[in-house]
């Protein structure tokens, strides 16, 4: 999987034609996920997302619902079914019950590599968290790669994210 081909798809509703062969290729049945949050969540529930989740693979695909995208500040989370690709997770082996991400992300970097080797990789200056155990770059190729290490010498997960102001 091309890890820049796949950010490209960030932004895209999930029945866009784009996303929906990444699905078929992938073996995800994205469409099913979503009609079954819907069922499971009501929309007092303010639940504003939904996941496409490949545990084999090690990464999980982030919705959010159109409310959220486009900060629109009328209508009811859910109600006009329309979720866009927000975000990308990728995990270590048995994080959350997921295989390892077997990959390469943005600059080349690996769920394997130590915390120092990624600092190397990604060249630029990182921004700490205060109380999280988390690495973040912002910009990179268009993309937030946020880290999370979970006190662990490599990363329990890596999230990127294409974020709209950029």
């Amino acid at each position: 999987m091309d890890i820049y081909n796949l950010i490209e798809l960030c932004g895209k509703e999930y029945r866009d034609k784009e996303l929906v062969d990444f699905f078929k290729e992938n073996d995800f049945d994205v469409e099913k996920s979503v009609q079954e949050w819907m069922k499971t969540t009501t929309y007092k529930d303010m639940e504003s997302s939904a996941y496409a989740i490949n545990k084999k693979k090690g990464y999980s695909l982030h919705f959010s619902d159109e409310l959220d995208y486009f900060n629109a500040e009328d209508g009811r989370y859910g109600e006009s079914g329309r979720y866009y690709l927000t975000a990308i997770f990728f995990y270590s082996d048995g994080a959350d019950g997921y295989h390892q991400y077997e990959g390469e992300l943005v600059n080349g970097i690996r769920i394997t590599d130590t915390r120092d080797e990624i600092r190397a990789l990604m060249k630029k200056p990182y921004k700490g968290h205060d109380f999280l155990d988390e690495d973040r770059w912002e910009n990179i190729n268009g993309c937030t790669v946020s880290i999370d290490y979970k006190g662990d010498v490599t990363p329990f997960s890596i999230c990127i994210y294409v974020d709209k102001n950029n």
